[in-house]
C-alpha cells in the first residue's frame, strides 16, 4: 500500500478529520491531503511528524515488508537507485531494517543532488545522527552551520529546526532517526513541555 493511502487509512480509523491532523502536524490541509492522494511524497520530517500524530513509526507507515521482529539484513544490491524513494524537498532516501516496525530509531541512506534540493527548515520530535559517506553538506542546526565532509558527523536534537544544502554535485550519508517519544534532557531544559508544532 502506498504511503499517502497509509496515512488515509490510520487518521480515518482513527475518526480524526484531515483538519485535525493537519492542524496536529502544523502542515495545511493541502499538502496534506496531497500526500494522502499521491500528489507530494513527503520529506522524512514530515513523515516523523505525521506518523508520531498517528502514534505510529516511520517504518510502519514506509514499508510493506512482512514484519519481522528480529535481525533485519539489508544485501547491498537492495540499495539501487531505483529503491530509493524521492521526496518533495528534492532528495532520496532509501529505509533499512525493512519490515522491523517498532524500533527506536530509523536509519536511512540519503542521497542528495546540488541545484535539486529545495531550502526549508524542518522539527520532529525525537534526535538524529548523520555521518557522510561522500561529498559535503552544509547542514543547519538552530543557529550553528556545520560543513560535513566524508567521515564527518552530527548528533542533534530534532527539535531544534534544521536543514541541508549539498555543497558538492552528490553528497551520501546515513542518518539514524530516533522515533519514540522518549524524555530527554535537553527537550525538557530548552523547550519545557511538549508544544504542538
Amino acid at each position: 500500500m502506498k504511503i499517502g493511502a497509509k496515512i488515509r487509512r490510520n487518521r480515518v480509523t482513527q475518526h480524526r478529520t484531515l483538519e485535525e491532523l493537519a492542524e496536529h502536524c502544523d502542515i495545511t490541509m493541502s499538502m496534506l491531503s496531497k500526500v494522502e492522494t499521491g500528489k507530494s511524497m513527503p520529506t522524512v520530517a514530515m513523515l516523523s511528524t505525521i506518523a508520531e500524530a498517528l502514534g505510529m513509526t516511520v517504518s510502519a507507515l514506509v514499508d510493506d515488508s512482512p514484519l519481522k521482529t528480529t535481525t533485519v539484513m539489508t544485501p547491498a544490491a537492495n540499495i539501487a537507485g531505483n529503491k530509493m524513494t524521492g521526496t518533495a524537498k528534492g532528495y532520496r532516501y532509501f529505509m533499512f531494517a525493512q519490515g522491523l516496525h517498532r524500533k527506536i530509531m530509523d536509519p536511512f541512506l540519503f542521497v542528495l543532488k546540488k541545484g535539486q534540493v529545495r531550502r526549508g527548515r524542518v522539527s520532529h520530535d525525537g534526535e538524529e545522527f548523520v555521518y557522510v559517506l561522500k561529498g559535503k553538506v552544509l547542514y543547519r542546526v538552530g543557529g550553528d552551520e556545520f560543513t560535513l565532509g566524508p567521515g564527518d558527523s552530527l548528533y542533534f536534537c530534532s527539535a531544534d529546526e534544521h536543514d541541508f544544502e549539498p555543497l558538492t554535485p552528490e553528497v551520501r550519508y546515513l542518518g539514524i532517526i530516533t522515533t519514540r517519544e522518549e524524555k530527554h534532557w535537553w527537550k525538557e531544559v530548552k523547550y519545557g513541555k511538549k508544544k504542538r508544532r
